[in-house]
């Protein structure tokens, strides 16, 4: 049973990896959900600091040879008082193909 389940299943730790290590250690950008499919395509939601951190992350997700076709689905302010914005962006995990 457990073999038939992991075989069929998406590469979430590794894609969940390859996506962490896209992240800067020291930064105002984090993921709040991760969806990931069994057609290994996926969506990252997160808020950051700025727009210009989810589109270095979106820069990084492009160059990486682990996703394909990130794409900016949604960047909005959070809130009226603060500049932290929050985003969705969807891929292809390719675990590097």
């Amino acid at each position: 049973m457990a073999r038939s389940w992991k075989a069929d299943q998406p590469k979430v730790l590794a894609c969940f990896r390859d996506l962490t290590a896209l992240f800067p250690v020291e930064s105002t950008i984090y993921a709040t959900a991760l969806d990931i499919r069994a057609d290994q395509s996926g969506q990252l939601a997160g808020k950051a600091g700025s727009k210009e951190q989810v589109l270095a992350l979106l820069d990084k997700m492009s160059a990486s040879h682990h996703f394909a076709r990130p794409t900016l689905l949604d960047m909005r302010q959070a809130g009226r008082t603060t500049s932290e914005v929050t985003f969705s962006i969807g891929f292809v995990y390719t675990e590097g193909k």
